[in-house]
């Protein structure tokens, strides 16, 4: 009787992880992308590359990157620079997702442009 309850939990527990990890990977990946976009002379071929590096390395599946301005080597210096990273929760988990099925989860980061 015990038994389905403490499975449940513990499919429960392992994909709130997941989703945990994968938030935190894509915050990290926000930061890491802004602050090469925002450097004097960047573009978005490598802001997209500090990304792409940072996805790989964390293991995480389908991310995409928008950017506001769309080209961030057009912000003037002091501007704001938004940085959004989303990936969907289905691609980023190691069982099969029931709680958290067609979630896309998204961070997002503004910098000044330097």
């Amino acid at each position: 009787m015990c038994v389905p309850l403490f499975v449940l939990l513990t499919i429960g527990a392992i994909q709130t992880t997941d989703a945990i990890y994968l938030k935190n990977s894509l915050r990290v990946v926000a930061y890491e992308t802004a602050r090469r976009a925002i450097e004097p002379g960047s573009t978005n071929a490598a802001a997209d590359a500090k990304a792409n590096e940072i996805l790989a390395a964390r293991n995480v599946q389908g991310g995409t990157v928008t950017y506001n301005p769309s080209d961030v080597s057009t912000a003037a210096s002091g501007s704001p620079v938004t940085v959004t990273v989303s990936a969907s929760a289905d691609a980023n988990t190691i069982m099969p997702n029931w709680f958290y099925t067609g979630r896309t989860i998204t961070a997002q980061l503004t910098m000044s442009k330097e």
